[in-house]
């Protein structure tokens, strides 16, 4: 029997908010299944599929942090751009 983990168990397991996971789901970037058949999808999201999600996102390069110039505008107040 394959395990599966509620959104917000697996949030809690890997300390996110549970809105998050939902992102996750809808950007398609976790794989879960919708169990609900009411209005409201019901997700469950396989085992396996974390697995290959946390693969993922370690191997995946890290953005690098916008920098912040500042610049001073006429009337010598600086503004971050």
């Amino acid at each position: 029997m394959v395990r599966h983990f509620k959104a917000r168990e697996y949030a809690e397991q890997i300390g996110v908010a549970v809105d998050t996971v939902y992102g996750w789901i809808q950007a398609g970037d976790l794989r879960a299944v919708n169990v609900g058949a009411g209005r409201r999808p019901t997700w469950r999201i396989p085992l396996e599929a974390t697995h290959d999600f946390e693969r993922a996102r370690t191997n995946a390069p890290q953005p690098a942090p916008a920098s912040r110039r500042s610049r001073r505008s006429t009337d010598g107040i600086r503004e971050f751009v």
